[in-house]
């Protein structure tokens, strides 16, 4: 079977690959309405035309995961008016729809950015052409006739998205997207609110201008786990667990900068991933993950700071880092130290009943302060002077010389 590696492989083989570059970015904590407001009043934005989209997008694989183990994406999309637009037909009246079929690789790039082969077809009706598909590199596989027939749909994403088109003076063109919606698989679902910029004219520059433009108004925390892959996470019940380091794919004679972009892209994502999950979660592992991921960045910097040029200013990181050692302070000592030399202290819960209310007056306060603590932690989540420092890291990273 073919791997993804090899499928890229196949799509250079073949010449010029059709691509998707697009930066993504999570919005901790924030409502969709919210998002949309600040959004709209953004400089950048505000004298700009908005159009909206209602989004299926129904996405497919084999019983034995043909494309997951390929790291690639299948999706047939619905595209319809969002409800309450102008000119949408009353409820009676069947929504006019138009669908198309994408198949996207694994690509490359690093943190919140993607660069991605992708083959897109329109289709008359919500099902498979199996000619599209021939067209792509997953025709060279062997097992290409078996695997299609046993494709069918595993689950989906429904969103209304939101684009304004910015047209840059050095003719650049990026589209701003804001989705939000749900994740529907395994009769699971979850939220879905996230900004893709995607370069659709010039240089990945552009959209590294347009992130740091939107991260002084928004609270941006780049992303880079795809909505594939996060319906996939919901199917296998790990949508909430939290994101440990990547094993990384190196070349044997892999230069100080190869070495940069991958483990460094890693740890930062490894940071943000966590981060995002500890605005939505109270789970103690996303809180260690995440200071795992800062404490990689920070060790990576040091060890390849004769090749690299010089890093972002990253002092206004120091609030949310703070936090985060005071929250993992306050689990650990409520989930293992108090959760071990409680018992040793009380020893016998007849003989010492005033030792029994001592642990759990203890075990409360320990609580109370970890939830201030977590809240104090999500409102800097919500902060943009904050989150910026993160969208500058992640930019410069995007920037190192190949």
């Amino acid at each position: 079977m073919a791997n993804a590696a090899t499928i890229e492989q196949m799509s250079a083989s073949e010449g010029i690959v059709p691509q998707e570059i697009e930066l993504k970015f999570a919005l901790a904590g924030w409502r969709a309405e919210q998002a949309l407001q600040r959004l709209s009043q953004h400089p950048l934005l505000r004298r700009r035309k908005r159009q909206q989209q209602r989004l299926i997008n129904r996405y497919y694989d084999t019983p034995d995961g043909w494309l997951r183990q390929q790291r690639c994406a299948l999706r047939i999309r619905a595209i319809e008016p969002p409800p309450g637009a102008a000119g949408v037909p009353s409820r009676a009246a069947r929504p006019v729809r138009t669908y198309e079929q994408t198949l996207k690789t694994a690509g490359s790039g690093h943190g919140a950015l993607s660069v991605r082969g992708e083959w897109t077809a329109p289709l008359r009706r919500p099902a498979l052409d199996e000619a599209a598909l021939r067209s792509t590199p997953l025709a060279q596989d062997p097992a290409f006739d078996t695997q299609v027939r046993a494709l069918q749909p595993v689950h989906e994403t429904r969103c209304v998205r939101t684009t304004w088109v910015v047209r840059s003076r050095d003719g650049s063109v990026v589209e701003v997207a804001l989705d939000a919606g749900d994740i529907r698989a395994a009769g699971r679902r979850a939220p879905l609110l996230e900004l893709e910029l995607e370069l659709l004219r010039g240089d990945a520059d552009a959209l590294i201008a347009m992130a740091e433009a939107l991260a002084q108004h928004l609270p941006l925390l780049p992303a880079r786990i795809s909505k594939a892959e996060q319906a996939q996470r919901l199917a296998d019940g790990t949508h909430d667990a939290p994101i440990t380091a990547r094993a990384l794919d190196l070349p044997r004679a892999a230069d100080p900068a190869c070495v940069a972009r991958a483990a460094l892209g890693d740890a930062l994502g490894q940071l943000c991933d966590n981060l995002a999950l500890a605005a939505r979660s109270d789970a103690p592992e996303a809180i260690h993950q995440a200071r795992v991921g800062w404490r990689r960045w920070r060790s990576l910097l040091r060890l390849l700071r004769p090749w690299l040029p010089p890093p972002p200013a990253m002092q206004a990181l120091r609030p949310l880092l703070d936090t985060l050692g005071t929250v993992r302070d306050l689990d650990v000592a409520r989930t293992e130290t108090l959760a071990e030399w409680g018992p040793l202290y009380v020893e016998d819960e007849s003989a010492h009943p005033e030792r029994v209310r001592a642990v759990e007056r203890a075990q409360q306060q320990l609580a109370r302060g970890a939830h201030q603590a977590r809240r104090a932690l999500r409102a800097q989540l919500g902060d943009p002077a904050i989150t910026a420092a993160l969208v500058a890291c992640a930019a410069w990273l995007q920037q190192l010389p190949a």
